[in-house]
Parts: C-alpha cells; structure tokens; sequence
C-alpha cells in the first residue's frame, strides 16, 4: 500500500463516520487499482514471453527482456485482424512532392540551443557537452545530416534503441499522486490505458511506404525513411548491465 493510501486509511479510521474522508480514500483506492491492474498486465506479458523458468542473473533478464521488445511488435501485429477482400483506404493523391532542402549550421545551432538537459543516450554524449561543443562541431554535424539526406541513408548509429528497466512502484506512486491532487483540485484529468505495446513496430511498414507516398512523400525523403525503418537495432539495460545489440523483428 502506497504511503499516501495508508495515511489516508489512518485520517478516515480516526473518524470513521466522515464520509468525505471515507469517499476520499475510496477514490484513490479506486486510482491505484487501475494502475496496479494495468503494470501487472505489462509484467504477465513479460513473464509469459520467458516462461515458467525463473531468472536470477541480470545479464539474463536484460537479453530476455530485450528478446521480448524485440519480438512483440511483430507478434502483435500478427494478431490484429486484416480485411481479406476489402481494399486498404489510401489518402488522396496530392500532386506535390515534399522535397528535402539542405541544412546550414545556423539550423544545427538553434536545434542544440533548445535541446534538454537529458542523460547520455547510445553515444554516451550528454546534452551539456553538446551544448559546449557546439561551435566546434556543428560543421561536421552539418556535413553528416545533408550527406544522409543526399544519399537517402539513415546512419545504423542513429538507428540504435537503448532501454531501461524504470521503477514501477515510483511510476504508480507519481501518477497516483498526480491524480489525486487533480481531484482533490477539481481539475478534471483524464487517463487512457492502452494495452497495445510497441505501437509503432505493429505498423505494417509497407502499408504505411505506400500512404505516405500518396500524401506528397516521395522520392529522396521517401527513401530515408525507408532506410530509418530498415534494421533498427536496440539493447536493454538494467543497472550496470546490458544486454547485446539485437534487431528489432517487424
């Protein structure tokens, strides 16, 4: 039971006739059952997708867990119903084409200027250090990105994916909170929990090639987002420990 719940538990049972308190425990009882519900779902998941054998080494949950996102999207894909006989609805054709113009470096200094602060990401390069360095290596950079836009290629290094293992408890006990303290505000607020995951490696890609060539993307921009969508990799990570580069099946 979150801290908040047992406290408020404790206020309602000092006077238990106050049904104000009594409804108000009830509601975020209510809130925290949701969510609950909801991360065990994502955990059976998991679980059903290793077996009944029970892991105990990291390096084994890391490489089991990222097996598992690897392969989900495919699997779930796998399941939605597609229609048979019934054409797919594609947009109307728009007659123009989006081109791709090349970029300057003061494009590349404005992008840098109003990135986040965040934590290292694959390349172990944090947001502050770029920000430093930014007028020592936007000419590279600059010369990277329009020769990937020239040559219709997503570079492999920027098509890596690097996942965490994230506290459910403080992501129940956040939200929870969060929640609460909207109603308690008389905000209206508003969750929606989809089951779905991997929603973007569920999309059919071909499906998906063929619509955005009707909307006006075609050519050169066509073709790198082909190459983005083409052999992506990703690695799961748990602590100190990482699991193996493995590519995501779709």
């Amino acid at each position: 039971m979150p801290d908040r719940m047992k406290l408020l538990y404790k206020i309602w049972k000092k006077d238990i006739a106050n049904v104000q308190l009594k409804n108000e425990y009830l509601r975020y009882t209510k809130i925290h059952d949701k969510v609950d519900a909801k991360i065990k779902y994502d955990k059976t998941l998991v679980e059903n997708s290793v077996g009944n054998t029970k892991i105990v080494n990291k390096l084994e949950i890391a490489d089991s867990m990222n097996k598992y996102f690897c392969k989900i999207g495919q699997k779930l894909s796998a399941k939605i119903d597609k229609p048979l006989q019934t054409a797919t609805k594609m947009p109307v054709m728009n007659c123009k084409t989006i081109f791709l113009n090349p970029i300057n470096s003061d494009e590349v200094i404005n992008i840098i200027n109003n990135m986040k602060f965040k934590n290292c990401g694959v390349d172990k390069i944090n947001t502050k250090t770029i920000k430093t360095m930014a007028r020592h290596i936007v000419e590279p950079l600059v010369h990277i990105f329009n020769l990937s836009i020239d040559t219709a290629i997503w570079p492999n290094s920027l098509k890596m994916l690097r996942l965490r293992k994230t506290g459910t408890k403080n992501a129940l006990n956040y939200l929870t909170n969060t929640l609460y303290n909207n109603l308690n505000a008389s905000i209206p607020t508003i969750v929606t929990f989809l089951h779905l995951a991997k929603a973007f490696d569920t999309v059919d890609h071909v499906l998906l090639i063929e619509k955005l060539y009707h909307i006006g993307i075609r050519g050169q921009a066509l073709d790198l987002l082909k190459s983005y969508l083409n052999n992506r990799h990703q690695k799961f990570r748990i602590n100190n420990v990482e699991a193996d580069n493995l590519t995501i099946n779709r």
